[in-house]
């Protein structure tokens, strides 16, 4: 059986708030696709993705920091992703194609491109949407590591599969960050 699909992963301000006091959310928008197989009552699957991170430029600051040092400053994303994973799942027939599923997932995120910062003018005290920042003198990229990173998931779903062997699963769940997903697919086999 082969699958695509599409999640949309949540990188919600609250995540962010231990470490920063201004910071801007986020999602991740990833595409991907797997093969699956049966195997008594489980599907293994094993995939390959790739997403970028859309977020929004602006002001971020650390917690505890303050506008106009280096504490605060602009910050521009132009981060990709390319995921590899591999996973289980299994179900519990609802009848008539449907079926509730479960599963959990492991892999790897590789992420590619970079974060870019850019100093704000000294010395404003206003609220970070006051705050300038210059053009361009000071625009550098941040160096950040690890560039690689566990991508760890669990996910419950509902599928429904057609007579003739068409698929389409929505999914809910936790892949690093929150998800939902949209999966379209061909078994070759239906399941009976």
């Amino acid at each position: 059986m082969v699958t695509a699909g599409a999640d949309v992963l949540a990188l919600p301000e609250a995540l962010m708030r231990p470490l920063f006091e201004h910071s801007k959310p986020g999602t991740v928008v990833l595409a991907g696709a797997d093969v699956r197989w049966r195997r008594g009552p489980a599907e293994w699957s094993a995939g390959i993705g790739g997403g970028t991170l859309l977020a929004p430029d602006g002001v971020w600051t650390v917690r505890g920091g303050r506008m106009g040092t280096l504490d605060g400053w602009h910050q521009e994303m132009d981060l990709d992703l390319l995921a590899l994973w591999a996973g289980g799942e299994w179900g519990t027939r609802l009848g008539r194609g449907f079926s509730l599923r479960y599963g959990a997932q492991a892999g790897m995120a590789f992420l590619l491109g970079d974060l870019w910062a850019t100093e704000l003018v000294p010395g404003c005290e206003g609220p970070p949407g006051a705050c300038g920042h210059w053009r361009s003198v000071t625009r550098h990229p941040v160096r950040f590591s690890p560039r690689v990173l566990p991508l760890l998931g669990g996910h419950v779903g509902l599928r429904w599969e057609a007579p003739f062997g068409l698929l389409a699963q929505l999914d809910l769940g936790i892949r690093d960050l929150p998800f939902l997903g949209l999966r379209l697919g061909w078994a070759s086999r239906p399941q009976p």
